[in-house]
C-alpha cells in the first residue's frame, strides 16, 4: 500500500514537498514505465534511484559530454539519451556503456522519445532536423527536415503512428512515423520549450516562452483549448497517469497544477529558486518530480 495519496484535484492543495536532492545543471527527470525508477539527466550523466529517491543515487551513469535529455523505453529495462556531443544512446539501465551510438545529427541533440512499443527512438537538435531511428531496420536514421531554428523537445503520439517536434521557429510539426512525411504544422505564438502527449497519445500539449500552453487535438491538429500557465514563460509540462491534471514549470520557479477538463489552477508549489526546465508525474499519480536551474530535484506528494 502507497505511503501518499493519488495526487487529484480533491487534494492537490495538500501538495507538499517530500525531498530535495541537488544534482547540478538539470536537464530532464523522467519515472521508468513502471515506476520502479527515477532518472535524472544533468551535465555529467544519468543518475537512477531504484525504488526509492532521495540520498545518494543507486546508479550512476556518467558521460564525457552534457546529457541534454533522455528517455527510458516502456518496460525500463533501456534509456536513450541526447547529447550534446551530436549523438543519441541507447543503454541498457544497468549498463555502464552505450549498447550502440547513433549518429547523424549535425549539432547537439536536445531531446529523445521512445515509440510505446519501444521500436523506435525520435530525436531533434540544434541542426534543425528530426530522426527517426527504427530499431528493427538497422541503428541508422531517417531525417525529417523542415524546422527553420534548433529544435527543442520531440513526443510520439497516437500510439507511434506519428511524432511531433517543437522549435524556436514557433513551430510543432507532426510527422508520420510510417513514412517520415509531414502530417501537419501547428503554429504557435512563441517558440516551443516542451512537448507533453496525454496517456492516451491522443492529445499534445505545448509549452511555449511567452508563458502559454496550447492543448491539440493529434489526429487532426484541431486547438482545443490553452492555459496561460507562466507569466515568465513556461518550460515544462505533463500529464498526470489518468490525464486529470496538468503539472507546469515555469521561469517563475513555481510547479503548478492545473485541472484538466476545466482549465482551474488547483496549487502552485514554491520552493524552488530558479526556472523550473522539467516536471513528471511518477507512473501511479502519487508524486510529481520536478528539476530546476538551482540545480535541485524536488519530489511532490499528498502523505
Amino acid at each position: 500500500m502507497s505511503l501518499y495519496s493519488t495526487i487529484s484535484a480533491d487534494n492537490a492543495s495538500q501538495l507538499s514537498q517530500l525531498i530535495a536532492v541537488q544534482c547540478g545543471f538539470i536537464t530532464q527527470v523522467a519515472w521508468s514505465g513502471r515506476g520502479t525508477a527515477l532518472g535524472v539527466s544533468h551535465g555529467s550523466g544519468v543518475w537512477l534511484w531504484n525504488g526509492g529517491f532521495g540520498g545518494e543515487p543507486d546508479r550512476q551513469i556518467t558521460s564525457e559530454t552534457p546529457i541534454k535529455g533522455f528517455a527510458f523505453s516502456p518496460d525500463g529495462t533501456a534509456m536513450v539519451t541526447a547529447g550534446a556531443d551530436m549523438t543519441v544512446r541507447l543503454w541498457m539501465t544497468h549498463l555502464d556503456r552505450p549498447l550502440f551510438i547513433l549518429r547523424g545529427h549535425g549539432d547537439s541533440v536536445n531531446s529523445v522519445a521512445f515509440s510505446p512499443n519501444g521500436r523506435m527512438i525520435v530525436s531533434g537538435g540544434g541542426d534543425r532536423e528530426v530522426r527517426l531511428f527504427d530499431m528493427r531496420e538497422s541503428v541508422k536514421s531517417t531525417p525529417m527536415p523542415g524546422h527553420t531554428d534548433e529544435i527543442t523537445s520531440v513526443v510520439f503520439g497516437l500510439n507511434g503512428k506519428v511524432a511531433a517536434s517543437g522549435a524556436r521557429d514557433m513551430t510543432i510539426r507532426v510527422w508520420e512515423t510510417d513514412h517520415c512525411t509531414l502530417r501537419y504544422v501547428l503554429d504557435q505564438p512563441d517558440w516551443v520549450r516542451d512537448l507533453a502527449v496525454s496517456p492516451d497519445g491522443k492529445l499534445l500539449a505545448s509549452a511555449c516562452k511567452d508563458g502559454i500552453v496550447s492543448f491539440y487535438e493529434l489526429e487532426t491538429g484541431k486547438n482545443v483549448g490553452l492555459i496561460n500557465a507562466h507569466i515568465d514563460g513556461t518550460d515544462a509540462v505533463a500529464f498526470s497517469p489518468d490525464a486529470s491534471l496538468l503539472a507546469t514549470g515555469g521561469r517563475d520557479g513555481l510547479v503548478k497544477v492545473w485541472e484538466l477538463a476545466t482549465g482551474k489552477l488547483l496549487v502552485e508549489l514554491a520552493g524552488h529558486d530558479k526556472p523550473v526546465l522539467t516536471v513528471t508525474f511518477n507512473p501511479s499519480g502519487t508524486m510529481i518530480a520536478s528539476g530546476s536551474g538551482d540545480n535541485t530535484v524536488r519530489a511532490w506528494s499528498v502523505p
